[in-house]
């Protein structure tokens, strides 16, 4: 590592299987070493170990926050922002502490916030109360959607201070190579059976009892189709047990969190996404640099909206009804080749606009432009 390179803290509150810890994932992997030098604060305790899924050395700290609230940890965590030297803080949690934490840590800092989206409609108070009491603590602020800038600047936020910065796709990792036959027989099933499946944090907002009622449409139509749920969260049971009361044993596989998910977007032969709310969708470029085309619910808000609907690899489905998803699946589980010419279609258009190579070269720059404003005071 050479010693004139700058560190940077990236900040987030647990490590859950998500965007923004595969992220992280995808910056660590790709980022000029010898110009960076990335460190990584994990607030609360997560099921997912990052080390475990990186091929380059990184520094982790863990401070087993319970709450936002944790006054021992946050003493703990402005203790170590002054014993440190960092040149940049990337905040991706927007916990008030926190960016107190960070506002009385050391001075000439570069920080820098990144807006991932309020997960429900209800934080939108929330966030418009962040950015008016921290708007000024940050010297930039990283939007991962273009639909989330309206929300920033109506809370106050000078529209210069936000780079718009979608989120990327190492489509090096995810791709179409692995015979679909092989991948569902690492999954133990069929060679040559049908899977729909999905990818997701277990929570409300991903809606998994809309994909549980598809299961079902398209289970009473044919027996022969598999359902596959990777994922975890608070909710893994009671889905279990819905999928249960819809008749579903031994259809669906809830296969638990996985880092191994190239393999698992081949062994499915179509994505089915359900999110109510969703503020990018990680997942949506996933599935389609996989090669494996995709059928939408469209969410009620967030950037993943635009996601879908500019995709040639997607196929929406505007009214969120679970009769008229899975008549759109039966569809297309009957044309082999359609669902080849949707799939390569969604991962050419991916590749094009989301390569994780030029994402890192925009933050990147942005980094440079914080360390240079520091330098000038």
């Amino acid at each position: 590592m050479s010693t004139g390179s700058l560190r940077v803290l990236h900040i987030i509150w647990w490590n859950q299987i998500g965007g923004i810890a595969f992220n992280l994932v995808d910056l660590i992997e790709h980022i000029d070493q010898e110009r960076y030098k990335i460190s990584l604060c994990i607030l609360a305790k997560g099921e997912l170990n990052l080390s475990g899924v990186l091929t380059r050395p990184v520094d982790i700290t863990e401070f087993g926050f319970s709450s936002g609230a944790d006054l021992v940890g946050l003493w703990r965590f402005l203790r170590y922002l002054r014993t440190q030297e960092f040149a940049i803080v990337h905040n991706h949690t927007r916990t008030f502490l926190v960016s107190a934490a960070i506002m009385l840590g050391r001075k000439r800092i570069g920080r820098i916030f990144q807006e991932h989206g309020a997960l429900l409609q209800s934080m939108a108070g929330r966030m418009r109360t962040f950015y008016r009491c921290f708007g000024s603590v940050y010297d930039g602020f990283i939007a991962v959607a273009h639909s989330l800038v309206p929300q920033m600047t109506a809370a106050g936020l000078p529209e210069k201070k936000i780079a718009v910065i979608e989120n990327p796709i190492d489509a090096d990792k995810f791709n179409g190579e692995s015979p679909r036959g092989e991948a569902k027989q690492r999954l133990a099933l069929p060679v040559n059976s049908l899977a729909v499946g999905t990818a997701c944090r277990l929570v409300q907002e991903k809606d998994i009892d809309l994909f549980l009622l598809v299961a079902r449409h398209l289970h009473t139509a044919r027996k022969d189709i598999h359902f596959i749920v990777a994922g975890t969260g608070p909710l893994e049971v009671p889905l279990q047990k819905a999928a249960h009361a819809c008749g579903l044993d031994g259809a669906v596989h809830f296969i638990g969190a996985r880092t191994d998910m190239p393999m698992i977007y081949r062994a499915i032969d179509i994505f089915l996404f359900t999110s109510l709310v969703e503020s990018f969708g990680r997942t949506l470029l996933e599935a389609q640099a996989c090669c494996t085309p995709v059928v939408a619910a469209l969410p009620l808000s967030g950037g993943a909206i635009e996601l879908i609907q500019c995709s040639p690899g997607v196929v929406s489905i505007p009214n969120r009804r679970p009769e008229d998803l899975a008549r759109c699946i039966l569809g297309l589980l009957k044309s082999k080749v359609e669902r080849e010419r949707i799939g390569t279609m969604g991962r050419d258009w991916v590749v094009a606009r989301f390569d994780v190579r030029d994402w890192v070269k925009k933050v990147q720059c942005l980094y440079d432009d914080v360390v240079r404003l520091h330098k000038h005071e």
